[in-house]
């Protein structure tokens, strides 16, 4: 068994290199949550693994209390680290609270249960089974938190057993217990568990940022619905289902330019937000139903299984609720309306999301001009393709193609 300060020394070199990963995970993802306390609980215990080098095989006072709050106060970090990366409260007093208790303790009774001390290996099990509780009971436990409970279980099983076993002897137990052996070897699994628990901090973050891309590749930055990827591949879905009807609004807001030169475009910004706020989780909506933007001030609403009554009913309850609702900006109201183009595709028809799509956006094209605040609805038929905008007045007439509806119609 390797003496004692070959091994804090060994510590000291493993903290370094959790300390250098996590120094560029840092640098290279500054607003991940958690990655700065988790890089200052590698740091902190290096100090405290240097410092206990220094004493070699015989316990100092200063060296070995101050070793240990170090080592604690890593542990203490990494929980606030898991805290912070679930969006909880660091809970910074507390976790400072228990520290000094610690500091305290140490001290009190360095000399009292010299070289039988089971309150060392207690009071650093205490925040590893803080964290490892957190972790398998917070509810978005995953693989990593998995992984990083079961290093820090590991660690705190092994402290308590060194625990149990200074508790007994100080209690009159005749147990012989090697205790440089019993330390060294709590030490080294110590040491793998580190690793263990580090590596699924990790796959937390791995998986926080992959995350992270896949909402950003799904999701409008600015108003936060379903972009024009998510729409296209749930729309796909629905199609995929050839003996359900599907009904597709797609809209954009009346005056929009106007909005925007008279009042900047962070009004026009502001507005495609509104638009998304009072839509968002509509009452209206069933829920399969898919809500996006597609850009612009152009939004769709996928309706799978809604026939075209409807489709038209949600066009006439969402134009009428973002008319009660106008926008509020700078002090102004701005009535905000809609130009609605419903595309319809009714049961056992075949039909592609281009071909829907085209229909809506004719549709909408005859909406607008028409006139504003107006939906119209075309129906996919089975035997005939969409007209061309040029002949859309004639195709209009058509039994059974589509009807303009204007408000209040």
């Amino acid at each position: 068994m390797p003496d004692f300060f070959t091994l804090y020394l060994v510590v000291l070199l493993l903290g370094l290199s959790h300390a250098v990963l996590w120094a560029a995970i840092v640098y290279r993802y500054p607003d991940l949550g958690g990655a700065r306390f988790w890089l200052c609980g590698a740091i902190v215990p290096i100090f405290g693994g240097a410092i206990l080098a220094t004493q070699g095989n015989d316990g100092l006072l200063v060296q070995t209390v101050l070793g240990n709050a170090f080592t604690i106060a890593g542990f203490y970090l990494c929980l606030m680290g898991v805290r912070r990366f679930h969006g909880d409260p660091t809970r910074w007093r507390s976790c400072s609270a228990l520290l000094a208790l610690s500091v305290v303790a140490m001290a009190a009774t360095f000399r009292t249960w010299y070289g039988f001390n089971p309150l060392y290996t207690l009071l650093q099990a205490l925040p590893l089974l803080l964290t490892a509780g957190y972790l398998l009971n917070h509810r978005h436990r995953d693989l990593g938190a998995i992984i990083a409970a079961i290093g820090l279980l590991l660690a705190a099983l092994a402290h308590l057993t060194v625990a149990g076993l200074f508790t007994a002897r100080l209690a009159g137990s005749e147990i012989e217990i090697p205790v440089a052996r019993l330390a060294a070897a709590d030490l080294l699994v110590l040491m793998f568990s580190a690793t263990l628990w580090n590596f699924g901090f990790i796959v937390l973050s791995v998986d926080r940022l992959r995350s992270e891309l896949a909402r950003l590749a799904a999701e409008d930055d600015l108003t936060g619905l379903p972009n024009r990827r998510s729409f296209l591949t749930g729309l796909e879905a629905a199609l995929a289902d050839g003996g359900a009807p599907v009904s597709l609004l797609l809209f954009d807001l009346d005056r929009f330019k106007a909005i925007n030169d008279s009042y900047g475009h962070a009004a026009g910004d502001a507005a495609l937000s509104h638009v998304a706020r009072t839509f968002e989780g509509c009452a209206a909506f069933g829920r399969r139903t898919t809500f996006a933007r597609l850009g612009g001030d152009e939004f769709v609403i996928l309706l799978p299984g809604a026939t075209a009554d409807e489709a038209i009913r949600t066009a006439e309850r969402i134009g009428a609720l973002l008319r009660a609702r106008p926008l509020t900006w700078q002090g102004d109201a701005l009535p905000l309306t809609l130009s609605i183009g419903i595309a319809c595709k009714a049961q056992s028809h075949a039909l592609e999301a281009s071909g829907l799509i085209e229909l809506a956006d004719k549709a909408l094209y005859h909406s607008k001009r028409k006139g504003k605040d107006t939906y119209t609805v075309l129906h996919a038929l089975p035997s005939r393709e969409p007209p061309p905008r040029g002949e859309l007045d004639a195709a209009m007439r058509l039994p059974g193609l589509g009807e303009i509806r204007p408000r209040g119609a």
